[in-house]
């Protein structure tokens, strides 16, 4: 199967669906004759459905939808001179900005929006005005005319989207083979007993048992969770990204070195955005000393192995930048492009083992010269935390595997 956006789902938002002569229904009739499955709606969709269109590929959104509102103005209100029109007009609008903001904010689909008013004038200042979508628009936001997009050019233009953004195409070619890894798997497992999965949990929750008889919930959870990732890569079949026409060199103007830079500080470090869960330490948690309400250039890395975590003691790694290292000689190991500073630094000297707080947002360190306060930032990704962790592996337990069950 060639990988298409018209491979999936799409979502369709237009009041015109099953109306006769509105364009949208020759592009629904388009794309269900190339396979697409569509979600149609002739009204904006609920708040509460919004965590429901993961699988989408794409959504086509008529930016003048009015669906069931009552557009007729009553007596009263023209009597009191109220633009009703218009202030429903404004209504649509808000909807629609707030709509595609959340869309693009939760999934990486482009979002088409029809319209039958003058693009230029009247739309893209609405859509511009907004930050998050002026950053997007004409990349995961276009704005067109239905009869633009009629017949043959609805498959050439989504092809076209897809091929020139090459990172959707990848984890599409991704996102299918993980599908079907799932599926094997599942489907396996599932017709041997459907008891599967209650057996591996509680087998699991048997390593987790210690002194007290008493596992800790958000560590045997994790691991279940660790346990079902690594059994569907692990099924995972090959995948030719021949396809994907990963060109060999990129011209600077369209990747500079800055945003090389910040690519590679995501792909390595996880930024917590949101509050995480203070009962759960994470191996590749980083924290960074915070003194007097302001950020300082030292870092502390907990490089335990997921099992190890379970045990009352953490072991903590002290980075520094590099200028700092290079005054006291060669460093033992470095993670380059960090958090948007030179490159940090860990050598062998500088560890600690404390018992683990109560709450791991926060880690205080007392030594001779002052009590240390920490702020966890967020967490270093495999496999970098992994070749950090290899290197200090005297200093931390074996990892274990889960049991055999009896």
């Amino acid at each position: 199967m060639t990988t298409s956006l018209m491979n999936g789902c799409a979502l369709v938002i237009d009041d015109g669906i099953g109306k006769p002569n509105d364009k949208i229904n020759e592009i629904i009739t388009a794309l269900e004759a190339e396979g697409t499955a569509l979600i149609k709606y002739n009204d904006m969709v609920d708040i509460n459905t919004w965590n429901n269109f993961a699988g989408i590929s794409f959504i086509i959104l008529d930016w003048d939808i009015r669906g069931n509102e009552q557009t007729e103005i009553p007596q009263e209100a023209r009597a009191a001179g109220v633009d009703v029109a218009a202030t429903l007009k404004a209504a649509r609008i808000r909807n629609n900005i707030t709509f595609i903001k959340e869309m693009l904010k939760r999934y990486f689909v482009p979002v088409f929006i029809f319209t039958q008013q003058v693009i230029d004038a009247e739309v893209k200042p609405k859509l511009e005005a907004d930050q998050q979508i002026l950053s997007v628009l004409d990349r995961r936001v276009f704005v067109k005319h239905k009869n633009e997009l009629t017949g043959k050019k609805v498959k050439i233009f989504l092809n076209n989207w897809l091929k020139c953004n090459r990172t959707v195409f990848a984890l599409k070619m991704f996102e299918e083979q993980l599908n079907k890894s799932k599926n094997a798997f599942l489907i396996e497992v599932g017709d041997l007993n459907s008891e599967w999965a209650n057996l591996v949990y509680n087998t699991i929750k048997l390593d987790h048992i210690g002194d007290d008889k008493q596992p800790i919930m958000y560590l045997l959870n994790s691991e279940f969770k660790d346990f079902l990732t690594s059994s569907l890569l692990g099924r995972m079949g090959y995948i030719d990204f021949n396809a994907v026409k990963f060109v060999s060199k990129i011209r600077k103007d369209r990747l500079p070195k800055i945003d090389v830079d910040k690519i590679y500080e995501s792909i390595k470090f996880y930024k917590y955005i949101a509050a995480v869960d203070n009962g759960q330490a994470y191996e590749g948690d980083i924290y960074q000393l915070k003194d007097n309400g302001q950020f300082k250039n030292e870092y502390l890395l907990n490089i335990n192995a997921p099992c190890d975590l379970r045990k009352d003691k953490i072991f903590l790694l002290v980075g520094r930048t590099k200028t700092k290292y290079r005054e006291c000689g060669k460093s033992f190991y470095s993670l380059p492009c960090f958090a948007q500073k030179a490159a940090i630094e860990f050598r062998f000297g500088d560890i600690h083992r404390i018992t683990k707080p109560a709450d791991l947002s926060y880690i205080n360190i007392t030594d001779t010269q002052s009590s240390r306060n920490y702020e966890r930032i967020g967490r270093i990704t495999p496999p970098y935390i992994t070749a950090i962790r290899s290197e200090f592996a005297h200093f931390i337990s074996r990892q274990g595997i889960p049991r055999h069950p009896k």
